[in-house]
């Protein structure tokens, strides 16, 4: 099942996101629990976010947070993903397909014009990518990090 997020799921949500944290190119950076609280929070009280949360069994074993932002240059209004995070033991499912149709229904009574999902954080970035396509999306370049610390 698909939800909408509230605040009291927020627990939850942090263990999720401290596990997707631990096991992504940002473990190199302590996870900061408040901050993150601090972010949870406010995209579920935001209109311009969505919080879907996929249940199963009475428990949350994944999320997507996204939202919605006009182009610097024009009028073009685009959604975007804040993050996908999925419980290891309910990965290669059918959750990421729910929680993402679930954010692109979001997106379109949001009036977007296009849907972007980035992978970012180093996990099976090649299969993610691929699992995208084949959802309709398309490569548009690559995100590249270096470190300059």
């Amino acid at each position: 099942m698909i939800k909408i997020a509230t605040l009291d799921d927020i627990p939850r949500m942090l263990e999720l996101g401290r596990e997707l944290h631990e096991e992504s190119r940002f473990s190199a950076y302590p996870f900061n629990e408040e901050k993150t609280n601090k972010f949870f929070e406010t995209v579920i009280d935001n209109g311009d976010n969505c919080v879907f949360l996929s249940v199963k069994n009475g428990e949350i074993v994944g999320g997507f947070i996204g939202g919605v932002a006009p182009h610097w240059s024009c009028d073009f209004v685009s959604a975007f993903d804040y993050t996908l995070f999925i419980h290891k033991s309910h990965r290669n499912g059918t959750t990421a397909i729910k929680l993402i149709i679930a954010y692109e229904d979001w997106a379109k009574s949001m009036g977007v014009d296009e849907s972007t999902l980035g992978v970012s954080t180093g996990i099976n970035t090649q299969a993610t990518a691929r699992f995208y396509e084949s959802l309709g999306y398309q490569f548009t370049g690559p995100m590249l990090q270096r470190r300059i610390k």
